[in-house]
């Protein structure tokens, strides 16, 4: 069993509007990992998740913690990890990013109501393909 994301809480939010009259043109995000440590049965990945649209128009910050749960060699590992490098092994980094992406566009967006700006969600273009043959046929 790998290192898998068990939950999580957020600490504290803020949002802030600093130009009322400018259209929404994009957004930046930056996520950092301030803290990775062991708690009991748990990794505890202590996070910062920033949303800076863009040309200065509003920022919001997200401050959180995220729990991973795993094998005790496999915990203390994703722990070592980041105290030598100061980053988290890529196959936790993907799961994590993907938690933390869901956690930060849902809060993002009650914070976007409060002061008025597009929700920070990210919308996929989706790319549609022709059906194969097999795939065509009745069953």
């Amino acid at each position: 069993m790998a290192v898998k994301v068990r939950g999580g809480r957020i600490v504290s939010v803020a949002a802030k509007r600093m130009k009322t009259d400018a259209k929404f043109e994009g957004l930046n995000v930056n996520i950092d990992v301030l803290d990775v440590s062991e708690r009991g049965e748990d990794v505890v990945v202590d996070y910062e998740y920033t949303i800076h649209y863009a040309k200065d128009v509003a920022e919001m910050k997200v401050i959180g913690e995220a729990w991973l749960e795993g094998p005790k060699a496999e915990r203390k590992n994703v722990v070592d990890h980041f105290k030598k490098q100061k980053a988290l092994p890529k196959d936790v980094a993907e799961r994590l990013l993907g938690s933390l992406e869901y956690t930060a566009s849902s809060v993002g967006t009650l914070l976007g109501y409060a002061i008025n700006i597009s929700a920070p969600i990210k919308v996929f273009q989706p790319h549609l393909q022709s059906p194969s043959a097999t795939n065509q046929q009745a069953g």
